[in-house]
């Protein structure tokens, strides 16, 4: 027999398994950060769990990109906000990097501020334009069934 299930049922079990998915990235997060920080031990330490938040955050941004459920303003046209935003981010990473590492050397900061931005710019701008794709291919796919269906009734 097939059993009903309630709609409402299932999104809340999806939030909270979508919560517990946050909890344990964080948690994994926390712990790449007490190996490194506070044990000062070495990458091979705790490879384990940045290979974990890569994986399983690309797995889930290319989920949502493929789904067609992509909803980032349009961050591949440079504006002021998108900007003062990557640049924002990038000096709070450095900052927290010299107060836990102490590095005072300012070429070494600058570059560093320098290559988080253009990281941050790039994946935006790359997401971007992956999900503005992806929409139109869903669009044309909404107009093909949308065209048979006027045939159908025609």
């Amino acid at each position: 027999m097939n059993k009903i299930v309630d709609e409402r049922v299932v999104q809340t079990k999806r939030r909270i398994q979508s919560n517990g998915y946050l909890i344990l990235q964080v948690l994994l997060l926390l712990s790449m950060l007490v190996q490194r920080y506070y044990f000062k031990l070495p990458l091979s330490h705790y490879l384990g769990e940045l290979i974990c938040i890569f994986l399983v955050g690309a797995y889930t941004d290319i989920a949502i990109i493929r789904e067609g459920v992509f909803s980032a303003p349009k961050y591949n046209k440079v504006t002021k906000e998108g900007l003062k935003t990557a640049g924002v981010v990038a000096v709070l990473i450095i900052a927290v990097r010299v107060l836990l590492e102490g590095d005072r050397n300012i070429v070494h900061i600058g570059v560093a501020g320098l290559l988080i931005w253009l990281f941050i710019m790039l994946t935006r701008a790359v997401f971007t334009s992956l999900s503005e794709r992806r929409q139109e291919l869903l669009d044309e796919e909404l107009m093909r069934e949308e065209e048979n269906e006027d045939e159908k009734n025609a």
